[in-house]
C-alpha cells in the first residue's frame, strides 16, 4: 500500500499543474483532431489527466472555453513587424491569418459564432483589430477608408479562407456578385474583397461582375459554362445527403469541415 501511494504521489508530483493555458491548448488539440463536437469538459479532462470538474476552476462554461480558444489561436497571427510599410505589414498578417485558418479549419465558424454572441470581441480579437487599426491609421487611411479596409480584412479572414480550403494549392476560385448588398459598394463588394486578396497567395481567385442588380448576364453564364467544359472550373463536392438528412448536412457545415459543396438531393 505504501508502495502504491507513493508511485500515485510521484506521478501527481510530475504533472505539470494544472492551468488556465493547459485547458485552452488541450480544447485546440481535440477540436484540430475531430472538430468542436469533440470537445467535452470529460474529454478535455481525460487528454489532462484530471477530473472534469477540475476544469471548471479555469473556464465557467462551454462559452467561456471558446472565447479562450479563439484568443489562443490570434495569438498565433504574426505581430506587426517594425520599420515596414502598411503593404507589406498587411501582406504579412493576412498570409499569417490564413495559416493560422488552415491549421485549425474549425475556427471560422467558432470566431464567427462567438463574435455575434459577444456584446464586445474577445481580449485577443480587440487587441487584433486595433493593432490592424493602428497600421492603416499609420499609412495614412482615413476613419472612413478604415473602416471599409477592415471590413475586407474580416472577409478575408473568416470567408475566403474557407473557400481556399476547397481549392487545389493552384486552383482558381470563381466568384460571382451574389451575396447581401453593401451600403457603399452593394454586391460588388465581396468582388473587391476577392481583387483585394487576390496577389497575397498562390491560388487565383476571378470574378464575374453582373451588369444588373438581377444578377449575372447571359453572357456571364456563358463564360463560366467555357470554364466548365474546358476542364478550367470543377465544382467540389464534399458530401451528398438526401432530402430527410438536410439537418444533418447543416451541421457538418458549421463543424467547420467542409471542402466544397454539400449537396440535398431531391426524392
Amino acid at each position: 500500500m505504501v508502495e502504491i501511494t507513493t508511485k500515485v504521489g510521484v506521478a501527481a508530483q510530475s504533472r505539470p499543474p494544472l492551468s488556465k493555458g493547459r485547458v485552452l491548448g488541450a480544447a485546440v488539440a481535440l477540436a484540430d483532431e475531430g472538430g468542436v463536437d469533440a470537445l467535452s469538459m470529460r474529454n478535455i479532462a481525460q487528454a489532462l489527466g484530471v477530473v472534469p470538474m477540475a476544469l471548471y476552476k479555469h473556464v465557467a462554461n462551454k462559452n467561456e472555453l471558446l472565447d479562450g480558444m479563439i484568443d489562443v489561436l490570434m495569438g498565433e497571427i504574426d505581430p506587426p513587424a517594425d520599420g515596414t510599410d502598411w503593404k507589406t505589414t498587411v501582406r504579412r498578417r493576412v498570409l499569417s491569418a490564413r495559416r493560422m485558418l488552415l491549421r485549425h479549419p474549425w475556427a471560422p465558424a467558432v470566431i464567427e459564432s462567438r463574435t455575434k454572441a459577444r456584446a464586445t470581441p474577445t481580449p485577443a480579437v480587440m487587441a487584433y483589430l486595433d493593432s490592424m487599426i493602428g497600421v492603416f491609421r499609420a499609412g495614412g487611411f482615413s476613419i472612413r477608408l478604415v473602416h471599409h479596409a477592415m471590413h475586407v480584412m474580416g472577409s478575408r479572414l473568416l470567408g475566403f479562407s474557407r473557400l481556399r480550403r476547397a481549392l487545389a494549392p493552384t486552383g482558381t476560385l470563381v466568384a460571382n456578385g451574389g451575396g447581401s448588398p453593401g451600403r457603399v459598394f452593394g454586391a460588388v463588394g465581396s468582388m473587391l474583397r476577392v481583387i483585394a486578396v487576390n496577389g497575397f497567395v498562390r491560388q487565383q481567385l476571378r470574378t464575374i461582375l453582373p451588369s444588373a442588380p438581377a444578377g449575372p448576364t447571359q453572357e456571364d453564364l456563358l463564360a463560366v459554362t467555357a470554364l466548365i467544359e474546358a476542364g478550367s472550373l470543377t465544382p467540389v463536392i464534399d458530401r451528398t445527403y438526401p432530402l430527410a438528412d438536410t439537418a444533418e448536412g447543416l451541421r457538418h457545415l458549421e463543424r467547420g469541415h467542409t471542402r466544397g459543396k454539400i449537396v440535398i438531393t431531391m426524392p
